[in-house]
C-alpha cells in the first residue's frame, strides 16, 4: 500500500469502466485509495485525478491492504448481548 502523498509511476487509468494504458511510464502524486475498487487516486503532472488499479503502478502493491467493514458491534460493543 502506498502513502498519500507518495510520488509513483504508473502505466494507464480507468476511466467510465474502461483500463487505458500507456506505452511510457506516467508519474503523479497519491492523494487517495479507494478499497473496494482496489485504486489510488493520483494526481497527474498536469494536474488532472486519475483512478488508477494498483497493479499499474509501478512495483506492484507493496503490502496488501486490508479493508475493514464497520458494523454496529464494532461501533457499539457495550450494547451487545448474549442470550442462551
Amino acid at each position: 500500500m502506498y502513502k498519500i502523498g507518495e510520488t509513483v509511476r504508473y502505466w494507464g487509468v480507468k476511466t467510465g469502466g474502461l483500463t487505458w494504458l500507456s506505452a511510457e511510464a506516467l508519474t503523479g502524486k497519491i492523494i487517495g485509495w479507494q478499497c473496494k475498487e482496489r485504486s489510488y487516486k493520483i494526481e497527474g503532472q498536469s494536474g488532472t485525478i486519475h483512478d488508477v488499479p494498483e497493479k499499474l503502478i509501478d512495483g506492484g502493491p507493496k503490502l496488501k491492504p486490508v479493508c475493514y467493514r464497520l458494523n454496529f458491534f464494532v461501533l457499539f460493543p457495550k450494547y451487545i448481548r448474549i442470550y442462551k
